[in-house]
């Protein structure tokens, strides 16, 4: 399915128009929300010692020891398995609660990119964010992400921008935020 709705405007400005889908939105908040190499290691030292401090238990004092002294590392390793392996489909289930008891959340998103920064219309409203607030750009295989904050961010599905505005959007991501902007290279596309 091709979206391509993106519109060039004056020059030096790029207009993308385009209807997230839950798809998109699942994408976006898994980028956002995408934990950082030593968050994930971490996290596995974490699910190891818990576990380790478990299987000891259980092997060492049996089944019922598990519901007295260990108690509290086996709900903690629970809770990490359960957060881990099913954050992906409670993010999709949030996704599509929220559009559903909010109509405003669904419909079209129109992002002119111009030197002065992204002019933002949605059914929430307009609103005008300069280059200097975004902190970082992530470019994936199938989105753009403009960061304005470390867990908040725009962005634009690869699907609804032209090839020439790929490389177009590219430049202008690239010219206003310079090293925080994490882009593929032109021959990493589609």
């Amino acid at each position: 399915m091709t979206e391509q709705m993106a519109v060039t405007e004056e020059p030096g400005t790029l207009t993308v128009a385009f209807v997230p889908t839950v798809d998109d939105q699942v994408r976006a908040n898994r980028e956002i929300l995408r934990r950082s190499r030593w968050e994930r290691v971490l996290e596995i030292a974490l699910v190891l010692f818990l576990g380790r401090i478990v299987v000891l238990t259980v092997w060492r004092f049996g089944w019922r020891e598990l519901f007295g002294s260990a108690m509290l590392p086996a709900i903690v390793l629970a809770a990490l398995l359960v957060l881990t392996f099913g954050m992906p489909a409670l993010v999709r289930w949030s996704i599509v609660r929220q559009r559903r008891q909010n109509p405003h959340l669904v419909g079209a998103i129109t992002l002119t990119f111009s030197g002065a920064g992204v002019h933002v219309q949605s059914p929430l409203g307009t609103m005008d964010v300069p280059w200097t607030s975004f902190v970082r750009a992530r470019e994936t295989p199938e989105l753009l992400l403009l960061c304005f904050a470390r867990k908040a961010a725009y962005f634009v599905p690869r699907r609804a921008l032209r090839e020439t505005d790929e490389a177009r959007l590219r430049a202008l991501v690239s010219a206003h935020l310079g090293a925080r902007a994490e882009l593929m290279k032109p021959t990493d596309d589609r």
